[in-house]
C-alpha cells in the first residue's frame, strides 16, 4: 500500500506479535509489546516513509507484525467520527480535578451545581465541556441535513474555542493576565438574574468583547512563521460565515430551498452532496477542538490527555482536509 504513497505519512494502527518466537523471546517481545500499548495507548502514530528507507520511527518499535495504512485513507474513512468519540474522555479527564461539584440549594424547589472553585481553569473546561457536545451535535445535525443548524452551532463552537485559547495563553504566559481575560473570568461566574424583575433591576454591564479575546492568537503568533494578523482576518471572516447563519441571513434560508419543486427544505436538506459539505465543515472546525483541548492539558499539566490531542493534531495537519502548506504534523 506504501508503495502508491511513498511520500505520504504512513498510520501503524495495530500489532500482532510473531508466532514461533523462542521461550526468552517471546517473553521479551511481550514486555516490549506492554510498553507499546502503554504507549500508544489508543493512538494512532504517524511516520513520513521515502518509499526506500525504513523511519526510525519503526526502528523503534518490537518485533512483530503491523498493520499499515495509508493516512489519507484513513482520514477519509472513520478517522474523524473516532477521534470525536475520543473527546469526551479526554475533557472528562481534564475536568476530574475541579470535581465533584457542590451542590447549592436554588430557592425553595432547586439545586444549583458549581464547581468547588471559580478560577480560570475551570472557565476552560466549562467551556470545553460545551465545544466538545456543540461538535457532537453539528455532526448530528449535518448528516441529518440540517445545514443550517449545523453551521449555527459550528459558530458557537468557535467562540468557546476562541475563549479557551485566551485563557490558557494567558495562564501559560505566566503572571498578571491581561485585562479581558481577567474580566471575562469573573464574568463567567457572576450570577444571573433568575426573575424578569431581577434582571430589569440589574445593571447593564459591558461584556469582553470577541476581539479582545482574539488578540491572545497574535500573542501566541510571536516568534513562529505564524502571520498573527494575518490569521486573525481569516479567523474574522469565517465568524462573518457562520455568523449569517446565526442570524439567519438572507443567503442562509434561500440555502433551504429547492429549485426544482419551489418549496423549501425544513426537515432536512436532501441533496448528499450538501449534506457532505456541512460533514466537512464539522471535521474542519474539529481542528480548533483538539487544539484548545491540546492547550488545556499543556497548562493543567495532563501528559496523557496532551500527547494524545498533540498526535490527533498532527494526523491532521498532515493530512486532508486538514493539511496546511509547509506543515507535516511533526511539530
Amino acid at each position: 500500500m506504501l508503495s502508491r504513497h511513498r511520500t505520504t505519512p504512513a498510520v501503524i494502527t495495530s500489532q500482532q506479535v510473531t508466532v514461533g518466537l523462542t521461550d526468552a523471546n517471546r517473553q521479551r517481545a511481550q514486555r516490549n509489546s506492554r510498553r507499546y500499548n502503554r504507549f500508544m495507548a489508543g493512538r494512532r502514530r504517524i511516520v513520513t516513509w521515502n518509499g526506500k528507507d525504513i523511519p526510525q520511527e519503526l526502528h523503534e518499535l518490537p518485533a512483530g507484525r503491523y498493520v499499515v495504512e495509508v493516512a489519507e485513507d484513513v482520514i477519509q474513512g472513520e478517522f474523524p467520527r473516532q477521534l470525536i468519540d475520543r473527546l469526551d474522555s479526554w475533557v472528562n479527564e481534564l475536568t476530574a480535578p475541579l470535581l465533584p461539584a457542590r451542590v447549592l440549594p436554588e430557592g425553595d424547589n432547586y439545586l444549583r451545581l458549581e464547581f468547588r472553585q471559580h478560577i480560570p481553569q475551570a472557565v476552560i473546561v466549562g467551556k470545553l465541556v460545551r465545544a466538545v457536545s456543540g461538535i457532537r451535535a453539528a455532526l448530528a445535525m449535518a448528516e441529518l441535513g440540517y445545514v443550517a443548524e449545523c453551521a449555527s452551532i459550528l459558530r458557537m463552537v468557535s467562540d468557546f474555542c476562541t475563549e479557551v485559547s485566551a485563557i490558557a495563553e494567558a495562564l501559560n504566559r505566566g503572571g498578571e493576565p491581561p485585562r479581558a481575560v481577567r474580566d471575562f473570568v469573573a464574568q463567567y461566574f457572576t450570577p444571573k438574574a433568575r426573575t424578569p424583575e431581577e434582571y430589569a433591576a440589574s445593571e447593564r454591564r459591558r461584556y469582553v468583547s470577541r476581539k479582545e479575546l482574539m488578540k491572545a492568537e497574535t500573542r501566541m503568533s510571536e516568534g513562529t512563521e505564524v502571520d498573527g494578523e494575518h490569521l486573525g482576518v481569516i479567523h474574522d471572516f469565517l465568524n462573518m460565515a457562520y455568523d449569517a447563519y446565526v442570524h439567519g441571513a438572507y443567503e442562509t434560508a434561500m440555502e433551504l430551498l429547492n429549485p426544482a419543486t419551489h418549496r423549501f427544505e425544513m426537515r432536512g436538506h436532501p441533496d448528499e452532496a450538501k449534506r457532505e459539505e456541512f460533514v466537512e465543515a464539522v471535521f474542519l472546525k474539529l481542528h480548533e477542538v483538539v487544539v484548545a483541548i491540546e492547550l488545556t492539558a499543556a497548562v493543567s499539566s495532563t501528559a496523557s490527555v496532551f500527547h494524545a490531542a498533540r498526535d490527533a493534531r498532527h494526523t491532521m495537519d498532515a493530512s486532508d482536509p486538514w493539511r496546511r502548506e509547509g506543515v507535516d504534523g511533526s511539530t
